[in-house]
């Protein structure tokens, strides 16, 4: 059976299909709220995948329109936080570089899960290095997996939304965004942060976001693990540039993830070595 993020990636009318096929639920409200034309907009975008076959442009290129349902792209770069923070009171400008005691402070933050083989290698070595970490979470994967998802909220993780079914939200119209957002919510309770897939956001998906009581958080240190480039380049990329307030991209789920484990695993003993406290990001619980 198709997967609820592939119905979207496939039909001519991506949420008003799903409407249609699972009943009345906060995408149908999502969708009556809006106009007639942002129906159309819908059906003109129908050819849209799920973005985590989709490529994603660095911040100097504007992004590419997405292919057709039939095609299987390989992923590139995604921009990076600092090519979109500040100019938004939604999207939080930068973390405290230190905490409370003064201690310098980098952000681990872990995407695409919850996954039952990644995601509890994930919790125990963060559990080993005394580490708190910000997982931002599918919702249709925390769907699948409730039990993998409690045990890194009872590890006293925090959690953010990273959307239901990972598509670029700057090419939804607004009841997509809101419809992908509440659905999450709905799934892992209300939070206090979203992810935009991709890192694809601007003022419209932000206004969204901050309407429904969520800053946008980004990162600055992409690993790029989600491409596989071998352990030693997603430590390198973690470690390399890292500074106090520095924000790390990992993922726990979107395909195998051991390079990201294995990465976790020398670059957590790296940070605490050179004094970092390693926390999650304060704007989400």
């Amino acid at each position: 059976m198709p997967t609820f993020r592939s119905a979207l990636a496939t039909a001519g009318v991506a949420t008003v299909a799903v409407t249609l096929a699972f009943g009345p639920s906060v995408l149908e409200v999502a969708l009556a709220a809006d106009r007639a034309e942002e129906l159309a907009q819908v059906a003109a975008q129908s050819n849209l995948p799920s973005a985590p076959v989709a490529p994603e442009p660095t911040p100097s290129q504007a992004p590419t329109p997405p292919p057709s349902p039939t095609q299987v792209p390989t992923p590139t770069a995604a921009p990076t936080a600092k090519a979109k923070r500040g100019g938004s009171t939604s999207t939080h400008a930068n973390p405290p570089a230190t905490n409370a005691a003064g201690k310098p402070v980098v952000y681990v933050t872990i995407d695409d899960g919850p996954d039952p083989t990644w995601t509890p290698q994930v919790l125990a070595l963060l559990a080993q290095y005394d580490a708190t970490a910000t997982f931002f979470v599918i919702g249709e994967e925390a769907a699948r997996f409730p039990a993998v998802l409690k045990s890194v909220r009872d590890a006293g993780h925090a959690i953010g939304n990273h959307t239901y079914t990972h598509p670029w939200l700057t090419h939804l119209p607004p009841s997509g965004v809101r419809a992908e957002l509440a659905t999450t919510d709905a799934v892992i309770g209300t939070t206090t942060c979203m992810r935009p897939p991709g890192g694809f956001v601007d003022a419209r998906v932000e206004a969204i976001a901050a309407a429904a009581g969520k800053t946008v958080e980004l990162w600055e240190l992409d690993t790029r693990d989600w491409a596989h480039p071998g352990v030693p380049a997603i430590v390198s990329a973690a470690a390399k540039g890292v500074h106090a307030g520095s924000v790390i991209l990992l993922h726990d789920g979107g395909g195998p993830r051991a390079q990201s484990v294995a990465a976790l695993k020398q670059i957590l003993p790296i940070l605490t070595a050179r004094g970092f406290a390693l926390e999650a990001l304060p704007a989400c619980r």
